[in-house]
């Protein structure tokens, strides 16, 4: 016994023609997709609305499997940074002047500056201290910072006889801050906030701008990410007008193309247009010097329908024209890893 012909079908309900569409979706599974290679690959910034497919191939060739995660290339911070505007101080010099000689306030000699993109080049000697802003480097030799509210600066004159000399400066320390320092405070450590290597998101994450800053700010320039679906967009009828046409009598602009398209593009997809029976055929080709004949209507008591008569010959699966079109191409031998789905 031969199917029914879709006219004989019973009608498909919302829920049921969701329902399918939703099988098919949770079929093309994301190690599918990476394993025929239908990835982009992307700036950081494109990838946003996105599904992450993995890293990019490094220079150095790490992280280039098909679903690793994508991994930190250096750590944030990459060098210990002060939390506070104050003085880098090396913290063992308070430390003994509060426990071995039981100092009230101990003064130190202001010898360099650290300031954010400008950080200090010399090390910090035992006796010194150097000015540190928010968000600088903290010198090398320093691991403490005090806050300037528990501080005081003191200028002295210079030298007799070497007025040209630049003035001494003294940073006095408090008794608040002799009493509160300790290794490490108001310091971000090198990796507190990402260690390097460190595995930052899975593939199949839909990047977002935070994922996206997290990503460039770890070294990641280039990201791969899975192709976006493609949705065909069918409109037809013999009412319908182009949009930009004055619809004649009985006709109606059509716009449910454009609002369908729209969504698919909204929720991440890339719409085809597959034009009806009536713009199919009146944009097919025609033999050069062959006169465009007129467009005779149907026949009287009869309406063009989309589905049309039965045709002689064996049967065609249905929609295997249209998936021919949405289909990719074959893979070329060798490059898995940057196919893009063909042009509609």
């Amino acid at each position: 016994m031969s199917d029914p012909s879709p006219s004989d079908a019973p009608p498909l309900s919302v829920e049921d023609g969701l329902a399918r569409v939703l099988e098919t979706v949770r079929g093309a599974q994301l190690p599918t997709l990476l394993e025929q290679g239908r990835c982009d690959r992307v700036a950081v910034d494109e990838a946003i609305g996105r599904v992450l497919a993995g890293p990019d191939k490094s220079d150095d060739g790490r992280d280039d499997s098909r679903d690793a995660p994508v991994r930190a290339r250096w750590a944030l911070p990459s060098a210990p940074l002060s939390i506070m505007d104050g003085y880098a101080v090396r913290s063992a010099d308070l430390i003994l002047a509060r426990d071995e000689h039981d100092a009230e306030a101990l003064a130190l000699e202001l010898v360099d500056e650290s300031a954010a993109g400008h950080p200090s080049a010399s090390p910090l000697e035992p006796g010194s201290c150097a000015r540190v802003a928010t968000g600088a480097v903290v010198p090398e030799g320093a691991d403490a910072v005090v806050p300037q509210e528990d501080t005081a600066r003191i200028e002295l004159p210079a030298p007799e006889g070497k007025a040209d000399a630049p003035p001494r400066v003294l940073v006095e320390f408090s008794s608040v801050a002799l009493a509160q320092v300790r290794p490490g405070g108001w310091v971000r450590a090198v990796g507190s906030d990402v260690p390097e290597g460190e595995a930052l998101l899975p593939a199949g994450t839909l990047v977002g701008p935070g994922e996206a800053s997290l990503l460039a700010g770890t070294g990641h320039a280039r990201l791969r990410v899975v192709a976006r679906p493609r949705v065909a967009v069918l409109s037809s009828g013999d009412e319908l007008v182009p949009i930009g046409e004055t619809p004649g009598r009985g006709q109606i602009v059509s716009t449910n193309a454009m609002m369908l398209a729209a969504q698919i593009r909204e929720a991440g997809g890339e719409p085809v247009d597959c034009p009806g029976p009536r713009r199919a055929r009146d944009h097919a080709p025609r033999p050069a010097g062959r006169p465009r004949r007129a467009r005779r209507g149907p026949a009287r008591g009869q309406r063009r329908h989309l589905r049309g008569r039965p045709r002689p010959g064996p049967a065609r699966p249905r929609g295997a024209g249209l998936r021919a079109r949405l289909s990719p191409p074959p893979p070329p031998p060798g490059a898995a890893h940057d196919l893009r789905p063909a042009a509609p």
